[in-house]
């Protein structure tokens, strides 16, 4: 997955969340967000994009961060190298 692919995915999730504040109310949602590597530049970004809607509308923002084991990265990587090929 690359960059723009990750920010299409991140507006996708704030969608979901605008829809779901409509139908019923958001309490404590989890989530979790295993990385690459730690302290990765762009994480506090990437959760404030999560928590704010959520916290926006009342919610309890918990969110898990672990680090990718060897085999969830070369599984990442190999996706990220398909995106930048185009494929």
């Amino acid at each position: 997955m690359n960059k723009k692919q990750l920010i299409e995915e991140i507006r996708e999730i704030e969608r979901k969340v605008e829809e779901l504040k409509k139908s019923r109310p958001i309490h404590s949602p989890k989530v979790s967000m295993a990385l690459l590597f730690p302290n990765i530049p762009i994480l506090d970004g990437l959760v404030d994009s999560l928590r704010e809607p959520i916290e926006k509308f009342g919610g309890e923002f918990k969110v898990k961060l672990t680090e990718m084991n060897k085999e969830e990265r070369q599984a990442f990587l190999a996706m990220e190298e398909e995106g930048w090929k185009g494929e």
